[in-house]
């Protein structure tokens, strides 16, 4: 066993000791209270008639529950064995007999030690008893699967003989009442149960994983992996109902085999409409907060999906994307994705370029060049500024923006090439270079190098 491992059985033990011991601190041990029947007088007999309804219905109640818990069969004590006579025998001859500690006689104290230190010695030894066997048993083998599975479900295979282990060093000790010894068997019951249930998701992860592993190519996982992830999904839901069905069974609430197929299939249907639940609720927060409507043009940028919204329906919405095609996407991915909406506030759009220049360029005449040959592009709107920003210093040029304005973002495309043509015949007219990064070669020849 790995020496992480180790340490975490040492704390879990612990942890589960002190909480046996803790228990036993505030264990009382219960005297038999006689019963007493009053008998009932004029005034009592008032009373009983006056009572109101709720009063009477509250103890219908609480006599149906007290009923119910009365019928629940006890955990039945422990009979006295070897290590209570001896414990019995050390506290007579140490002549500690008799006296008591916060409720606890000497006896129980010393029994209480002896279960936290079973705990912690027997939980070790077991468990390395048994994962030595276990590793020595998949060693002998040829194939890697058993070694695999053997790593998947270790730990809480330590957890379950921890709890186990416990459970026996608790319901040992005899100064426990019957509706004590009861709780405490629910409650390494419920934990055994959590770690079992733990251990059934690990073995059908490890089943579709192992099967994903193996398949040749990317395709087919690519193929398989919705599938797979579905089958999981049904299998923990699958044990989930089995480890629900053992918990109620254990407190007497009986559910049949038709109960549970029943809410297996209920659960099956829940999960294949949960796609669909989504996208319609998805849809409801769309037509609510209204992000975009009928007409606008957006961008998903996550999906990489820009178009014109036809539709906005209640599953999924409709778009027009510009090569004539028409894409239907579902509005849980809409909703999970970043949305650009171009038409809103308004369609106007500004859109930029960045270029070098010369570094000895007259930045003055720059601005004047390229502001007047840009205002004469076809499509750049008049009424919005032109920007030549001078961005910065580059290793041989200076970096320029150059930003304008179109009516729609739909034009980008185009009214940019035309911005590009127009650019690139004024600065050649006003012989503004524009400079080409230049890469010098040296060739150094063999007689070179033996010179």
């Amino acid at each position: 066993m790995k020496r992480h491992q180790f340490a975490s059985l040492i704390i879990l033990s612990t942890i589960l000791s002190f909480i046996l011991l803790a228990t036993a601190c505030g264990a009382e041990p219960t005297a038999p209270t006689p019963s007493v029947t009053p008998t009932p007088s004029v005034t009592d007999t008032d009373e009983a008639v006056d009572e109101s309804p709720q009063t009477a219905l509250q103890g219908e109640v609480v006599g149906a529950l007290a009923t119910i818990v009365a019928e629940r069969p006890p955990v039945p004590s422990p009979t006295p064995g070897p290590v209570d006579r001896a414990v019995k025998q050390v506290a007579t001859r140490s002549g500690l007999v008799g006296r008591t500690l916060i409720g606890l006689s000497t006896e129980d104290w010393i029994n209480v030690g002896v279960s936290v230190v079973f705990v912690l010695i027997s939980s070790l030894l077991v468990i390395v008893l048994l994962f030595g066997f276990l590793r020595w048993a998949v060693r002998r083998t040829t194939t890697q699967l058993d070694d695999a599975l053997m790593a998947t479900i270790e730990r809480e295979l330590s957890w379950l003989v921890v709890i186990l282990l416990t459970h026996e060093a608790a319901i040992r000790l005899e100064f426990w009442s019957p509706a004590q010894r009861n709780t405490l068997d629910d409650i390494f019951f419920l934990l055994a149960l959590a770690v079992i249930t733990i251990i059934g998701f690990r073995l059908i992860a490890f089943a579709a994983d192992t099967y994903e592993e193996r398949l040749k190519t990317r395709t087919d996982r690519r193929r398989w992996a919705s599938f797979l992830e579905m089958l999981k999904r049904l299998g923990y839901l699958l044990v989930s109902i089995i480890a629900l069905n053992v918990g109620l069974g254990h407190f007497g609430v009986d559910i049949t085999l038709p109960t549970v197929l029943f809410l297996f299939f209920i659960a099956v249907i829940v999960i294949g409409a949960r796609a669909a639940i989504e996208d319609a609720v998805s849809g409801f927060l769309i037509l609510v907060d209204r992000p975009f409507q009928v007409g606008d043009d957006i961008l998903i940028k996550e999906l990489d999906t820009w178009g014109k919204v036809l539709e906005i329906g209640i599953r999924s919405t409709r778009m027009y994307i510009y090569d004539n095609r028409e894409i239907i996407v579902p509005n849980s991915l809409i909703s999970a994705n970043q949305v650009i909406n171009y038409s809103n506030p308004d369609p106007s759009f500004r859109a930029q370029i960045e270029f070098g220049v010369a570094s000895d360029t007259d930045i003055q005449q720059l601005r004047q060049v390229i502001t007047k040959a840009v205002r004469e592009v076809e499509g750049v709107m008049p009424d919005q500024p032109v920007d030549v920003l001078f961005i910065t210093f580059g290793d041989s040029s200076l970096k320029i923006r150059v930003r304008w304005w179109i009516e729609s973002y739909n034009g980008q495309l185009v009214i940019t090439d035309l911005v590009n043509a127009a650019l690139q015949r004024a600065l050649h007219d006003a012989a503004i270079e524009i400079p080409h990064p230049i890469y010098d070669i040296n060739m150094i020849s063999d007689s070179h190098i033996a010179d």
